[in-house]
């Protein structure tokens, strides 16, 4: 360490000289990366995303998706499912996969869980402007206190982002 201590104080042009040299190179060379890198599926073939998403994409086709999940009592579940998900519906550009309405029978892996399926057929970068504000209305409105109720989706996450929550 000392010996490299002694060029830097000995020789701080040559120092300063060899620095500037390899940020340049780097930094021509981090111009190249970006053209060598690229998206990955964040989904894992085989797990249950996966298999969620190909249920999403039967459902709604290529669309921007997120998933909503119901928790209560299984009895005012039941009974406020369908009022949830027809306020769902009424949310512009929002097709709702449900238990209680085309969704098949796994989209309620117990009686006080379900699962909703929203497809919203908005440009991304609208549906977590738009949308998400929209749902998020639509489920306080519908869903009575003893039912909780959470979103996610890259939708909902970049909304998050970007109220900076």
């Amino acid at each position: 360490m000392s010996a490299i201590v002694d060029v830097a104080v000995r020789r701080p042009r040559l120092v300063l000289g060899i620095w500037l040299a390899l940020v340049v190179a780097l930094g021509l060379a981090g111009l190249r990366i970006e053209q060598q890198l690229h998206l990955t599926n964040p989904i894992v073939p085989g797990s249950s995303s996966a298999r969620e998403q190909q249920v999403m994409t039967r459902q709604f086709g290529e669309e921007s998706a997120l998933v909503a999940e119901l928790d209560g009592p299984p009895a005012q579940l039941q009974a406020s499912g369908p009022r949830i998900v027809d306020a769902l519906e009424r949310v512009p550009h929002v097709s709702v996969a449900s238990p209680w309405h085309s969704g098949p029978a796994a989209l309620r892996p117990d009686g006080s869980t379900a699962i909703l399926l929203l497809g919203v057929r908005q440009p991304f970068e609208r549906v977590g402007k738009d949308a998400v504000p929209r749902i998020r209305a639509a489920l306080r409105g519908a869903a009575p206190s003893s039912i909780s109720y959470h979103i996610t989706g890259y939708a909902d996450i970049a909304s998050g982002v970007e109220r900076g929550t």
